[in-house]
């Protein structure tokens, strides 16, 4: 059995992604997952992205909380523990003319 995470697919999206569309996201990534059967804590890890920290996102957060979903932040700057950050890195180095 596939889990929700397995079945999960990237969206392309031709507009700006705000805070409404990472809500948005989340909110339909948590219900996929309830609806599979996940009775486990829901932990989400993010970056310091600024949209992260904004009066909605903080709102949206504190809802999901009541859900029993937790959200961690990465320190300020560790790009070793942010994934997307060593992909940057190899892009840039390796890809890109210098």
């Amino acid at each position: 059995m596939k889990t929700a995470y397995q079945r999960s697919t990237a969206r392309m999206v031709e507009q700006t992604i705000n805070d409404d569309c990472i809500i948005a996201a989340v909110e339909r990534y948590i219900t996929r997952l309830v609806r599979s059967g996940m009775n486990k804590p829901i932990g989400l890890v993010w970056d310091n992205a600024s949209s992260h920290h904004s009066a909605q996102m903080d709102e949206a957060r504190e809802r999901r909380k009541k859900r029993g979903v937790e959200i961690e932040f990465l320190p300020p700057y560790s790009p070793t523990l942010n994934r997307i950050e060593i992909v940057w890195q190899r892009v840039k180095h390796l890809w890109l003319p210098p």
